[in-house]
């Protein structure tokens, strides 16, 4: 099948999303190609803990430094050395290098600094977190969390904070204060400098390793991911609050002492604490929000109150344990009032009186049980008081009749108070909007089944006004002729009229066209919790000629360097180059790459096509760029494989040639997983699987090879 890349947005449509950023919370959709990690039952953990040593003695030799220090450091990870006096001043030095071999007693790095090592020293071993841009304390601060999240072997997660503050000051940005004991919240300390004042904390997620700096890294999805905010109370002259925007529903308990509201001039839901005092962590001073998808988000904490107030906050990437009731009902003790003595009875109609020698206290309602009556007929349990005709008489409804109780006794028993459950209620967000998008055209070729992307059914001009995510179409309209199919389970099936289609199933390239004349498809977009009022219409028209591009594998590339891409496209038209981490590499004169930095850099070459050729299926390149030495991975195309027997297990063969072993991973384990270098079939359908080497301190990591077969 033939995939294509979608053509330029409009100045006008450009305005429009530009605007919408205004009060964009999550953060802007990715490349339909970036990895999409599933967050159900995972968490994501931010330890803000490195590993310290204390250096004693350096020695080098033939571009090695040798620091003794007890350690326990790992190979391959990057340390930051301070504090190190030396002659000459500052030869050790060195900040965000690799660790090239470690033992419990010593460490090294490749690196050609001489001279004579006077004392002390610190080194940090950045196994957590590493500080980019100052401490996390101040506007424009960045820190970069590594591991945030293990999805499966091979596939991690990385985290860079950004933080902005108003009227505040960050007193810690990522300490244990809110919640001790839970390293892996997200837990800053804010000092009020106004009256009303918070800081917005901007988590961006990228794949393991490729953040190196501002405009680098390899964006990831992340699905159905929850957050909880919890010790949401008052330190005595401040209210704490949190804010989110684009979620799909918020949490709290039944007797939650937050106050939630939508912010005036915003899409943004905050979150305000009536609390009076400085409480434990409790559920009803807690809020949990979720979110269908996202690459990116802002989490906004504050106070309202007096200047100089603090607060704590802790913000927990996971579903904590409420479950369907927070508490059981509580039911207190039993009391009773008696027993009273009984001198005599009366009865009348279906009632009987009784009389009591003293006061007896009862009341209307109570339930009272009478024993000792010489005619049992008088004695019961349980039995409800109607009338109180004085201080020593009462009634309750009974049918005997005749005989006597002249030496009974009356109990009422008052049950305990019974404390209700404590539950939970969700709600969808208060400041929902439905989204927009615009009319979309694409030129196929005739006959041949062409992928239809997220960019075909609106994905470019996507507007929600809360920031929710772009979640799913309903195909309203169906072509007049052609083939329009969707794949489920493996299997082609025709697409039918209102069906709802996820875009991560489109992303999966499980949505086709194959046709021979212009068609119309009708479609609604959709935000997680709505559809678009308006109904958007998809123009396919048809060529008989088709495109192919040639961009060569990049490689490995020193830093500063400016190289011809080779890209090219059968049908002679230009081809575009585009890439989003610019801080890594940028284009230049249209088809030349030039480095800036170490990182990886994603490169994107398409031809959007005229009026004799259709598009071209677009074509991603990944340029390392490293001052290590290059290499690369071998992994041949399992191609179209037959699940006989079921489950059935191939052999990848994947090779380095730096002799490094290569790591398999799999992105589709419904269909298929990885053990060592075989690959596992499991279920029929399309098995996607990455071959990757991660490098040393000689390497530098691999370009990645991707292959997508069907099963």
């Amino acid at each position: 099948m033939n995939k294509r890349t979608w053509r330029p947005i409009s100045l006008g449509t450009l305005a429009a999303l530009l605007l919408s950023l205004i009060t964009v919370i999550v953060g802007p959709l990715v490349a339909a190609s970036a990895t999409t990690f599933d967050m159900t039952g995972n968490t994501l953990a931010f330890n803000h803990t490195n590993l310290t040593a204390t250096i004693t003695r350096v020695a080098t030799s033939n571009g090695v430094i040798t620091y003794t220090a007890a350690n326990s450091f790992t190979a391959g990870q990057l340390v930051t050395i301070t504090g190190v006096t030396s002659n000459p001043v500052n030869r050790f030095n060195l900040a965000n290098v690799i660790i090239n071999t470690a033992s419990s007693t010593t460490f090294t790095v490749l690196n050609a600094a001489t001279g004579t090592y006077t004392s002390g020293g610190t080194a940090t071993q950045l196994n957590d977190y590493r500080n980019v841009v100052g401490t996390g304390v101040a506007n424009g601060d960045q820190v970069l969390y590594y591991n945030v999240a293990t999805i499966s072997a091979g596939n991690t997660v990385d985290a860079v904070v950004t933080t902005t503050t108003s009227n505040t000051t960050v007193s810690a940005f990522d300490g244990e204060s809110a919640v001790p004991g839970k390293p892996g919240y997200f837990q800053p300390n804010l000092t009020l400098s106004g009256t009303n004042g918070k800081a917005v904390f901007h988590f961006a997620f990228y794949e393991h390793g490729t953040y190196t700096g501002s405009n680098t890294g390899t964006p990831v999805v992340l699905n159905n991911v929850t957050i909880s905010s919890v010790d949401l109370d008052n330190g005595g002259s401040g209210y704490q609050f949190t804010e989110f925007g684009g979620f799909q529903q918020y949490t709290l308990t039944n007797n939650t002492m937050l106050t939630p509201a939508v912010v005036t001039g915003t899409r943004l839901e905050r979150f305000t604490t009536r609390e009076t005092a400085n409480l434990a962590d409790v559920p009803q001073d807690m809020v949990q929000v979720t979110y269908l998808t996202l690459s990116s988000i802002d989490v906004a904490v504050g106070l309202v109150g007096s200047s100089g107030a603090i607060g704590y906050f802790g913000i927990s990437f996971s579903a904590l344990p409420w479950g369907a009731s927070i508490t059981d009902p509580v039911v207190g003790s039993p009391t009773t009032i008696g027993p009273r003595a009984i001198t005599g009875i009366t009865t009348s109609g279906g009632t009987v009186t009784y009389t009591t020698s003293a006061n007896h206290g009862f009341s209307v309602g109570q339930s009272v049980t009478v024993t000792g009556c010489s005619t049992s007929g008088y004695n019961g349990s349980s039995m409800t008081i109607t009338t109180v005709a004085s201080t020593k008489k009462f009634a309750v409804t009974k049918a005997q009749t005749g005989g006597s109780c002249p030496a009974g006794s009356a109990t009422v028993t008052i049950p305990g108070v019974v404390t209700p459950a404590i539950g939970v209620s969700n709600v969808d967000n208060p400041a929902n909007v439905a989204p927009t998008t615009s009319n979309t055209t694409a030129i196929l070729t005739a006959g041949t089944a062409t992928v239809i992307t997220k960019n075909d059914l609106g994905a470019a001009s996507f507007v929600d006004g809360d920031s929710n995510p772009f979640y799913k179409v309903k195909i309203t309209g169906l072509p007049a002729s052609g083939s329009f199919q969707h794949r489920i389970a493996g299997t082609w099936q025709n697409v039918t009229s209102n069906e709802e289609i996820l875009t991560s199933d489109i992303d999966l390239e499980n949505l086709r066209f194959t046709g021979s004349d212009a068609v119309h498809i009708k479609f609604r977009v959709h935000d997680g919790l709505v559809y678009s009022t308006d109904e958007y219409d998809l123009g396919i028209t048809i060529t008989n000629r088709s495109q192919t591009i040639t961009f060569p594998e990049p490689g490995t590339r020193a830093v500063g360097v400016t190289f011809d891409s080779g890209v090219s496209s059968d049908s002679g038209l230009d081809v575009e180059l585009v890439t989003t981490q610019t801080g890594v590499c940028t284009i230049v004169n249209g088809v030349q790459i030039r480095t800036g930095a170490e990182g990886e850099c994603v490169v994107t070459a398409s031809q959007r096509g005229n009026d004799t050729y259709s598009k071209a299926t677009s074509v991603e390149r990944t340029v390392h760029v490293s001052g290590r030495l290059a290499q690369a991975v071998t992994f041949a195309d399992p191609g179209r494989q037959i699940l006989d027997p079921n489950p059935k297990t191939i052999a990848s063969n994947a090779t380095a040639d730096s002799n490094l072993t290569v790591q398999l991973v799999s992105q589709t384990l419904g269909v298929c997983t990885v053990d060592s270098l075989n690959i596992n079939l499991i279920a029929a359908g399309p098995c996607e699987v990455w071959a990757k080497q991660e490098g040393n301190a000689t390497y530098a990591s691999a370009t990645t090879i991707k292959h997508n077969f069907d099963v």
